[in-house]
């Protein structure tokens, strides 16, 4: 009978530490909503999908971070990294979408043209 306690006591502490969870990435979704609207606004809607999609599988804290770098290579023309390895990875791919499309549709504002 103890070992039944112990697990039911387990698994409601799970329960508490997933609410606070979702209360956090709720929090960070509502940071990261107006970087996401900037981003929606100058980039095609078949590539603001697939970088959404691509985002989806992280956490909010790394989503907001990467949120963050894609506005500054869609501003500023300038690539910053988080860190992470695999959301990097993701970002590299994001930022040559980017990129191509921009190349079709114009030239960065701020690049240099010999």
């Amino acid at each position: 009978m103890k070992k039944k306690h112990m697990i039911i006591q387990f698994v409601e502490e799970d329960e508490r530490t997933d609410y606070h969870t979702r209360q956090t990435e709720y929090e960070s979704y509502e940071q990261t909503r107006p970087m996401m609207n900037y981003l929606e606004r100058r980039l095609s809607a078949d590539l603001f999908e697939m970088i959404k999609l691509q985002l989806s599988g992280f956490d909010y804290e790394m989503q907001y971070e990467m949120t963050e770098n894609l506005v500054c290579f869609v501003r500023d023309q300038m690539v910053c990294t988080t860190g992470c390895y695999p959301a990097d990875n993701i970002l590299s791919a994001c930022f040559a979408w980017i990129g191509d499309e921009f190349a079709r549709r114009r030239p960065f504002p701020n690049a240099y043209h010999s």
